[in-house]
């Protein structure tokens, strides 16, 4: 969904935009700052942008993300620093110094440091639910890796794994990564899962 910015008053904006849903991410401007749906109107919406608003002009394009505000959960996460809206401050530093670009990001989890995983489960056992398939170790933490759902283990191994890591195989052959919360179908288990509406 695409629209424009008709009103700004410090970091609240109020767009024209028409379908976004209440607590909807939305990107703002030509930087795509982020922005959330905090009020709806007739054909308008207003929104709270979490980033300087400076430089931002009426007329500008707003996108509705048609997601609401997410965080991601993993190994990685207790040993890093994060602003408000789960962007890696030690990253963005390295990666653009002291002052963040207006609307930069990077991934929260970094997706090309490896984890070690230790499976509990091996190929052909039937798992529930909640039933624990491994482990992942950050430093003296141990992220239990469980299932999503029901079902009967085709293939899973042990090893080095990033965020987007295929875990496991279910009986009906659907493949999840490691970055995702559940399968079309078959058995799921995660590494770095994503929890919606995250400290509502």
């Amino acid at each position: 969904m695409n629209g424009t910015i008709i009103g700004i008053s410090g970091p609240t904006v109020t767009v024209a935009l028409p379908g976004l849903r209440l607590y909807e991410i939305v990107r703002v401007g030509e930087a795509g700052l982020t922005g959330e749906v905090v009020r709806l109107e007739r054909e308008r919406a207003v929104v709270q942008v979490y980033e300087e608003t400076r430089g931002l002009s009426v007329g500008e394009p707003v996108l509705g993300t048609g997601s609401p505000l997410t965080a991601r959960l993993g190994p990685g996460l207790l040993a890093g620093i994060f602003d408000g809206l789960q962007r890696p401050l030690e990253r963005l530093h390295a990666a653009q110094g002291p002052f963040m670009v207006a609307g930069g990001s990077a991934p929260p989890l970094d997706p090309l440091r490896e984890w070690s995983f230790i499976p509990a489960k091996r190929a052909g056992d039937r798992v529930i639910t909640g039933e624990v398939i491994g482990r992942v170790a950050e430093g003296c933490v141990q992220h239990l890796v469980t299932a999503v759902r029901d079902g009967e283990i085709a293939a899973l191994e042990g090893g080095r794994v990033t965020a987007g890591s295929i875990l496991v195989q279910s009986d009906s052959r659907d493949e999840l990564d490691a970055g995702s919360e559940s399968g079309a179908g078959g058995l799921g288990v995660v590494l770095a899962a994503r929890v919606d509406n995250f400290g509502r």
